[in-house]
């Protein structure tokens, strides 16, 4: 009896587990996918410069934005310097000659050391969702044992979630017997019933 009831407590608790880590997984997803209703596109965060601001594996999601409107402490995305295509994220420290837009991650210790065109920007940074990119970035590095645990957890949790369990044996309630004896055992002709009473 004692082991049923733990067994049962068990189950639930796996479950309700199960749930709230599908839930969580599912706001973030809702989280990083609605504003781009708005215009807002993602870009996935592969270093740790901006570190604690965000970190290696989240996602952020950048908005458009006019270069001569942006102030100094927001942070920006951009094409590295001489690289286009590959984009940097990091915080405007100062504006330096001819309008040049100058930034420093948050984890360094100096600002860089190419100040970045206006043109170069692409967009300003409006949500940092955390931890939502990781699949993606293990994924990209080739680092395919966590991808592989994070989906074996996640077909586990949704089997533990939506699982369709065994029906208990439940006991059949039996009629009162003389309602039963009435109904399956008929009276014959010029008999009274077994249901009705026989005498005052």
């Amino acid at each position: 009896m004692i082991a049923s009831t733990l067994s049962r407590w068990g189950a639930r608790a796996s479950r309700a587990v199960a749930a709230a880590y599908l839930c969580a997984l599912a706001c973030l997803l809702v989280l990083g996918s609605v504003p781009m209703i708005w215009g807002w596109w993602p870009t996935l965060v592969i270093g740790d410069s901006m570190s604690p601001s965000m970190h290696k594996g989240d996602l952020l999601l950048m908005a458009p934005v006019d270069a001569e409107q942006l102030r100094v402490g927001q942070v920006i995305v951009f094409d590295r310097p001489g690289e286009p295509g590959q984009l940097i994220v990091h915080r405007l420290v100062r504006r330096g000659a001819a309008g040049a837009l100058v930034t420093q991650g948050d984890a360094n210790a100096v600002a860089d050391s190419t100040p970045v065109s206006p043109t170069a920007v692409r967009g300003l940074t409006r949500l940092v969702v955390p931890k939502l990119g990781l699949p993606v970035l293990w994924l990209r590095e080739g680092r395919y044992p966590p991808l592989a645990l994070w989906a074996g957890s996640t077909v586990l949790a949704s089997w533990l979630v939506f699982r369709t369990g065994p029906r208990g044996n439940r006991r059949e309630r039996s009629a009162p017997t003389g309602l039963a004896n009435a109904r399956s055992t008929p009276a014959a002709p010029g008999q009274p019933s077994a249901a009705q009473p026989t005498g005052r």
